[in-house]
C-alpha cells in the first residue's frame, strides 16, 4: 500500500512540474505577440514596451526582461524598432547656421 500511495505521489509530482513550464512557455509566447503586435502605432512602441514589461514582470518578475532581451535578437524585433525610429518627428538642427 506504500508503495502505490508513494508511486502516485511522484508521478503526480512529475507532472506537475511540467505543467508550470507549459505554463511559462504560453506567457512567454503572449509577451511575444503582444510586443510585436501590429496594431501598435509604431510612434507609441517603446511606451508599449514599456507597460508590457511592467504588467509582466509583476507576475514572472526577471524573466520578463530575459524574454524581451531574447526578442531584441530577433529580426522582427529589429523591423518594428526601426519602424519606430522612422515614426520620430526629425528635427532639423539650426544651430551651425550661418
Amino acid at each position: 500500500m506504500k508503495k502505490i500511495v508513494f508511486g502516485t505521489a511522484i508521478t503526480l509530482a512529475l507532472l506537475l512540474s511540467g505543467c508550470g513550464e507549459s505554463t511559462e512557455n504560453k506567457a512567454k509566447a503572449e509577451f511575444t505577440n503582444k510586443i510585436l503586435d501590429k496594431n501598435i502605432e509604431p510612434i507609441d512602441f517603446k511606451k508599449n514596451i514599456e507597460k508590457i514589461v511592467k504588467e509582466y514582470e509583476k507576475e514572472y518578475s526577471d524573466k520578463a526582461n530575459i524574454w524581451l532581451e531574447e526578442l531584441k535578437k530577433t529580426d522582427e524585433w529589429k523591423v518594428k524598432e526601426k519602424k519606430h525610429l522612422n515614426s520620430l518627428p526629425v528635427s532639423i538642427d539650426y544651430s551651425n547656421a550661418k
